[in-house]
């Protein structure tokens, strides 16, 4: 065989080439290549990955710790809720801490109700030692966020790591959701909201002559003093002066009254507000005289299930926890009268509404803690344990699908106190609504005084506006909030 010449041997030698780079994959030059890999989300915010590898920069918030910093960070917890509740917060808890990727350890602390809460995280607060996470209604945030002592959530409400989805954002019922804001800062993420109703006897409004519930003043004065008529006529002296609305002081039902008759729009911003305005002068008024007729009255018990259910009240004040207690009511005392539930009565006949309730707040500590605390609220926030927490109570969730759900197991009364929600407006949510809230509790019951008439009433809110101030202004003390 004749050997290949020189060129043969270079051309044979430029095919095996040609074929075997054929053979390879596509390389594309590692300073031009482009990441297209969704990243997974961990625990914490690794290294940022380098400009090479990302076609913009991302910046990392100041709060990110790594995931090594999170291990095993102690949180305390302060609530307000007790009885089976607490037992309900303490097995969550307990979940949390075993299943948490971070290895966060929650101690829950439940000092029994909402002022002992307040109070337990104060005195710690000035003690140097705060818990982590509190629940509190917003105006307490806000005394504390004024001290410099709370942290504004939305950085981490927004994080797209560790931010609240989407998902869940939108299911939150937006006056609930919206109350935690006070000067454009979010201050809390709501745990579960409360409103105050009125409850109408259906069936005896009927036989008063009376188609529907009132919608406005006038027509809550003639319905309650024509249930006031019937006991003052049926030849019983013990029992006149009953019939019509059972006078209730709780500062948001006097505050849904207020709002009935048009008292202005409550802050926003750290700012005072003035209860002194013609139409809480003229609300006060109404009361007074429905009062001084015998069409409203005080009654004794602290609770009003049995004076409403043996038709001793037309109607009566309730929260939505009381719903589910009056249904019981009812049947224990077998009463078959059919009732609603209506907003406060207005001069437009729309009604007045209040929102109130609890949100969970995070005190400044260290970065590791303030995170943790974060995903600790985030993990509380989410529909499961939403409805763990909110089952053992007839309160109303904050999560929409949840009302929704509750709607169409716990009847229809429920359904409807749903369905006001929509007109519901937010409660006061500045600092000195921390002590106005008592402050307005006080000023009412002189208002009901026999010793202090109608023309007196704007020299008293007058001194409900001084002393408000005065006390806004003072920081909270053991046994005053």
């Amino acid at each position: 065989m004749k050997k290949p010449t020189t060129i043969t041997a270079v051309l044979i030698l430029l095919l095996a080439s040609l074929f075997l780079s054929a053979c390879q994959p596509n390389q594309v030059p590692q300073e031009n290549a482009v990441s297209t890999a969704k990243p997974e989300k961990t625990s914490a915010r690794s290294t940022p990955p380098s400009p090479t590898m990302l076609p913009t920069q991302v910046p990392t918030p100041n709060w990110y710790v790594t995931a090594e910093l999170l291990q095993g960070v102690p949180l305390r917890f302060v609530h307000p809720w007790s009885g089976e509740q607490a037992k309900v917060v303490d097995i969550l808890v307990d979940t949390f801490n075993q299943t948490n990727e971070w290895g966060i350890f929650v101690t829950a602390i439940a000092p029994g109700g909402a002022r002992l809460a307040f109070q337990t995280a104060e005195s710690q607060l000035q003690m140097g030692s705060a818990p982590q996470v509190v629940v509190a209604p917003v105006e307490e945030l806000s005394y504390w966020q004024q001290g410099g002592s709370l942290l504004s959530l939305d950085a981490y409400v927004a994080d797209p790591l560790y931010g609240l989805s989407q998902e869940v954002l939108a299911d939150f019922e937006p006056i609930f959701w919206s109350q935690d804001v006070v000067n454009a800062q979010r201050l809390g993420i709501p745990a579960m909201r409360d409103m105050r109703v009125l409850l109408y006897n259906i069936t005896w409004g009927k036989e008063l002559g009376f188609a529907t519930g009132p919608q406005t003043p006038q027509q809550f004065r003639e319905q309650v003093c024509a249930a006031r008529d019937v006991y003052l006529n049926d030849n019983l002296w013990d029992n006149n002066g009953t019939g019509g609305w059972v006078i209730n002081q709780q500062e948001y039902t006097i505050l849904s009254w207020l709002r009935g008759f048009g008292i202005s729009d409550f802050p926003l911003t750290p700012e005072p507000y003035s209860f002194n305005q013609p139409a809480a002068l003229q609300a006060f008024t109404y009361l007074r005289l429905l009062s001084d007729d015998s069409c409203i009255w005080a009654g004794r018990n602290p609770t009003v299930y049995d004076y409403f259910a043996n038709r001793q009240a037309l109607l009566v004040s309730a929260s939505a926890e009381d719903v589910l207690i009056q249904e019981d009511t009812m049947a224990r005392l077998e009463s078959d009268d059919q009732w609603s539930l209506l907003p406060y009565p207005s001069p437009d006949g729309k009604g007045s509404l209040i929102s109130y309730g609890p949100s969970y707040g995070i005190f400044r500590s260290s970065p590791e803690q303030e995170l943790a605390s974060w995903l600790f609220v985030r993990w509380m926030s989410e529909p499961l344990q939403q409805k763990q927490l909110t089952r053992q109570t007839n309160m109303l969730p904050v999560s929409r699908e949840l009302m929704l759900e509750y709607a169409e197991t716990r009847g229809a009364h429920w359904s409807a106190l749903v369905e006001l929600v929509e007109n519901a407006q937010a409660a006061p949510r500045t600092a000195e609504w921390r002590v106005g809230r008592f402050v307005l509790q006080d000023a009412t019951y002189q208002f009901f005084s026999a010793g202090v008439l109608p023309d007196q009433f704007e020299q008293v809110l007058n001194l409900l506006d001084e002393t408000l101030q005065e006390l806004a202004k003072q920081p909270a003390s053991p046994g005053w909030e």
